[in-house]
């Protein structure tokens, strides 16, 4: 998520949207962000924890996929579809990540699992934001960085998927 945060205004120009229209579609990912963190936390009443992470994860993967194609096919359907599926879902996972490590590991050790989480999501943070840059420095496309963030938010995924504690 944080590798393709910093590069969405200038990536968005360089498909062919004006600048202007290029940051006020990603400023709009502040509101929906804001609705996203709301109604995966509804969600996570409604239909479980697991199956709203993975919703979460899946719109996120879908607004990445959208994101890649608005170079091929720069749309404002496409560019709407992105700010909805990505933006809603940039900071919603992390509530129910830190719900979930509480509802695991209960006892006095919570606080340094907690303090582990938050350190690894501000790494994760700076070093995403870095080698998003460093990607598209060294390769001059924005290809290699969304390949990049594909990946990660599957290997995010993974965990939900596989780990029997995580599935309940």
């Amino acid at each position: 998520m944080y590798a393709i945060t910093p590069q969405v205004v200038a990536y968005l120009v360089d498909a062919g949207f004006p600048p202007l229209q290029a940051a006020t579609a990603w400023g709009f990912s502040g509101i929906a962000l804001l609705v996203g963190m709301l109604g995966i936390s509804w969600l996570d009443g409604v239909i479980g924890r697991r199956p709203s992470i993975l919703f979460s994860y899946s719109s996120s993967l879908l607004g990445i996929v959208m994101l890649w194609l608005l170079q091929w096919y720069p749309s404002y359907l496409l560019l709407t579809g992105f700010v909805v599926c990505f933006g809603s879902m940039v900071g919603s996972r992390g509530p129910l990540l830190s719900a979930t490590a509480m509802k695991i590991f209960r006892g006095k050790r919570m606080g340094t699992i907690y303090g582990a989480i938050t350190f690894g999501s501000g790494l994760g943070a700076a070093l995403g934001s870095w080698s998003g840059g460093l990607l598209h420095d060294w390769t001059q496309s924005y290809n290699s960085l969304l390949a990049f963030a594909l990946v990660s938010v599957v290997l995010g995924m993974i965990p939900f998927l596989v780990v029997p504690a995580l599935r309940s």
